[in-house]
């Protein structure tokens, strides 16, 4: 009978426990990002400034993403994402523990930096472990995964917030990092190849990445969806606080409005492995312009926020896409040449997002924001209709 069960007993595979190290680790990191605006409002007491430094902290992750090719080429990325993770995690004990300005300055860029390299070697190892045919599949598991932990971590952030204090909540992030960090030990992850050419010039790499139309527009929709959160977590939070509510609202709104996602990512993913990528993020993105659009007439805190949460459900449907797409484009040799080019994207469209939208709160009010969040969903609606879905194989790309 004992046998009969263990012979039964569903095995976990490495992507499995791979989704729930970055379950874990999302929690923590997820308390922070719901808390983050009102940390940084704390020393500049500016919505604008806000935008500014945290669009500088941004550009920052974009020059260190590019800066990693070489780097990421000589290493094996599954020894140094463990050890990532747990610099990770002492640099939000030392967040906990400051009260300067200055090296709350010093400890942000380094942060940005740690998790930087942390996203692209988590997402080269997530490949290096995924069948080609099951990428889209993989992805949308994982994704389910670490966005249970971006759904349980803000309301963990915000709730501890309102309840003790700001460094509080780094103290709690430091544990679940660490907690994150001992069960990726468990793990036997595949060494990485080391690169046979050592890509050492950034900008030749950087050009030569957008010289593809496939690549760019991978490049072009993952944009789209960082834009989007970048605005979310930074300015939403602020105007929540600025309403008159607690942080535990921040906490519910940022619970509430992840709460989709998770159930409709792992189904999209299966999907767009059958059916591809392009009618998704056509349709899409231009919901999401248009809903945008719309939230310009609307003043009311509660509704604005409650427009967002339904268009979660529209933008389950895009994000798992954005790397599987990616992955089906390019050629497995190139992988670690331009996967930490492509993951500048979120550098880039947060930058510009953060800082653009600070821009538009020094002349205008809260809801002109709207109309640029629509005006750039827009574009990336434009740039999905000259797309055609890739049909990878394991020597590289074809097109339907």
């Amino acid at each position: 009978m004992l046998n009969i069960f263990h012979r039964h007993r569903k095995h976990i595979t490495k992507i499995e426990n791979l989704g729930l190290v970055g379950l874990v680790l999302t929690i923590g990191v997820a308390s922070i990002d719901s808390v983050w605006a009102i940390y940084l409002f704390s020393f500049l007491k500016s919505e604008a400034k806000v935008g500014f430094i945290a669009g500088i902290f941004t550009a920052v992750s974009f020059f260190a993403s590019l800066a990693l090719v070489p780097f990421i080429e000589r290493m094996d990325e599954s020894r140094m994402y463990k050890w990532i993770i747990f610099i990770n995690g002492m640099l939000y004990l030392a967040f906990a523990i400051n009260r300067s300005f200055i090296i709350m300055i010093i400890l942000a860029i380094a942060n940005v930096i740690i998790v930087t390299t942390r996203v692209t070697t988590f997402g080269i190892i997530t490949r290096n472990e995924s069948k080609i045919k099951d990428i889209s599949k993989d992805e949308g598991m994982i994704y389910t995964l670490l966005n249970i932990g971006w759904l349980v971590g803000p309301l963990i952030g915000g709730f501890a917030a309102d309840k003790f204090s700001i460094n509080f909540v780094f103290l709690l992030a430091f544990i679940f990092v660490m907690m994150s960090f001992l069960m990726s030990l468990r793990i036997r992850l595949k060494r990485s190849r080391i690169a046979e050419k050592n890509h050492k010039h950034l900008l030749r790499n950087f050009i030569q990445y957008f010289k593809k139309w496939n690549r760019i527009s991978a490049y072009i929709f993952a944009c789209g969806v960082a834009f989007w959160w970048g605005f979310i977590f930074i300015f939403m939070p602020l105007e929540i606080v600025k309403s008159g509510l607690s942080l535990s609202y921040v906490g519910i709104f940022l619970f509430f409005i992840t709460f989709p996602v998770i159930f409709l990512e792992y189904h999209a993913g299966k999907i767009a492995d059958k059916q591809g990528c392009k009618k998704f993020f056509v349709r899409g993105f231009l919901l999401l312009s248009l809903i945008s659009g719309c939230l310009f007439f609307v003043n009311n805190i509660f509704i604005i926020a409650l427009i967002l949460i339904l268009a979660s459900f529209v933008l389950a449907y895009i994000e798992p896409l954005q790397e599987s797409y990616f992955f089906k484009c390019i050629k497995k040799k190139d992988e670690e040449r331009y996967y930490p080019i492509f993951i500048t994207n979120k550098a880039i469209a947060q930058t510009v997002s953060r800082i653009l939208i600070a821009s538009i709160l020094l002349v205008f009010s809260f809801n002109y924001i709207f109309i640029t969040v629509s005006l750039v969903m827009f574009a990336m609606f434009f740039a999905a209709l000259h797309i055609k879905d890739p049909i990878a194989n394991h020597t590289g790309m074809k097109v339907k």
